[in-house]
């Protein structure tokens, strides 16, 4: 005879599951609310040395990134573990959630000037989209998807750096604008 579960666990569950739906849907659309909504403030590059928050953007974000997902590589275990295909599936998306979350906070403190909150909510969700893709396509080409590995972390700095410095060339000089504005 098959051990099942009571009818008082499965409207549990399914409520819980319904509100943790509930919860990622409406996290989704402020988060894309967030990218679309008010630019905010232009904060100016006036007194700041932009070579050398280039050079810390891109070795302390690194570094950054790459312990953030050395820890969630234990949270990637722990998901596999102990929630089957639905965890492993929950936490895709809140690695890319907090990824995207500690790209844009690092750019907003460190990244290119002249730069507005939206500007750096759009180029650290691009970082976080970037970094989990690169991790999860290599991780599928060692064929040992879903679990990554600890190389993650080490290929989620150098995917940071890269993704960061071309962010970087992308955007525009104030002394390459004032040189040719006159």
């Amino acid at each position: 005879m098959r051990p099942y579960i009571s009818a008082a666990q499965t409207v549990v569950l399914s409520v819980v599951a319904g509100l943790i739906l509930l919860v990622l849907v409406v996290g989704v659309v402020l988060s894309v609310q967030k990218l679309r909504g008010d630019p905010g403030p232009l904060r100016t590059a006036d007194g700041v040395d932009l070579r050398k928050r280039r050079r810390n953007q891109l070795t302390f974000g690194a570094l950054d990134l790459g312990i953030a997902v050395a820890v969630l590589y234990f949270g990637n275990l722990f998901a596999i573990v102990f929630g089957g295909l639905g965890g492993v599936i929950g936490f895709v998306f809140a690695i890319l959630f907090v990824v995207s979350a500690l790209a844009t906070v690092l750019d907003r403190h460190l990244g290119p000037l002249p730069s507005t909150p939206r500007a750096s909510r759009r180029r650290g969700a691009i970082v976080g989209v970037t970094v989990v893709g690169v991790i999860y396509l290599l991780t599928a080409f060692t064929a040992k998807f879903p679990i990554i590995h600890l190389w993650a972390a080490p290929v989620a700095a150098v995917t940071y750096a890269a993704t960061a410095a071309i962010q970087w060339s992308r955007t525009p000089n104030p002394a390459k604008q004032a040189q040719y504005s006159g």
